[in-house]
């Protein structure tokens, strides 16, 4: 953030001393052209510090990759485009689900 006294909290949750350091919500702060960006998901632990909302799996391009490879199985290059676009979509879909999931960890140790 190039201007951490710009920053807009809100839907804050957690408490750092009962939860043992978990808190989530959402920040919003100005880009380099003075403009706020936009909230974006963030989440706090103890442990790994500040994290922030992945952005969602791209199936479109997973999807692609397969049409590619499907229309011609026999190309070694296709097929490795297939399976790194695999890997890549695994990846991107673990850390988004990871992260709503111990964003849903704080909110059931709080009650809601």
């Amino acid at each position: 953030m190039l201007d951490p006294n710009s920053a807009q909290f809100r839907n804050v949750k957690g408490d750092i001393a009962p939860l043992g350091g978990l808190v989530c919500g959402e920040i919003n702060g100005k880009n380099s052209m003075g403009a706020y960006v936009g909230f974006k998901k963030f989440l706090y632990n103890s442990i790994s510090g500040v994290r922030f909302q992945p952005p969602k799996p791209d199936v479109k391009k997973s999807t692609d990759a397969l049409i590619v490879y499907s229309m011609n199985p026999k190309s070694r290059q296709a097929k490795a485009g297939h399976d790194l676009a695999e890997i890549e979509f695994r990846d991107e879909l673990y850390a988004y689900s990871n992260f709503i999931a111990e964003c849903a960890k704080v909110k059931e140790a709080i009650g809601e």
